[in-house]
């Protein structure tokens, strides 16, 4: 995971880089930091993340201890639909 900060930091840099290639590095973060632990996440936080992203691989949950929030990379038609869900 930390590997993928440098990847991170080379999107927001590239000006030609699609915002979604750095959407789906916050997924693959996601993805493993689920894998790191059962306790990292729970039915209501998948169903959140589940229906934020819009099943288009592009959200993370930042935070611990009981507090957080949910970051979502979002296409800016698809904006509406998310801050709804």
């Amino acid at each position: 995971m930390r590997g993928m900060v440098n990847s991170a930091i080379e999107i927001l840099r590239d000006t030609r880089a699609p915002i979604r290639e750095f959407g789906e590095l916050l997924h693959q973060s996601w993805v493993y930091k689920r894998e790191l632990a059962a306790t990292v996440s729970n039915t209501q936080i998948d169903n959140i993340y589940e229906a934020g992203a819009l099943r288009r691989d592009c959200g993370k949950l930042l935070g611990a201890g009981g507090g957080g929030f949910m970051i979502f990379v979002v296409e800016p038609d698809r904006r509406e639909a998310c801050a709804r869900t």
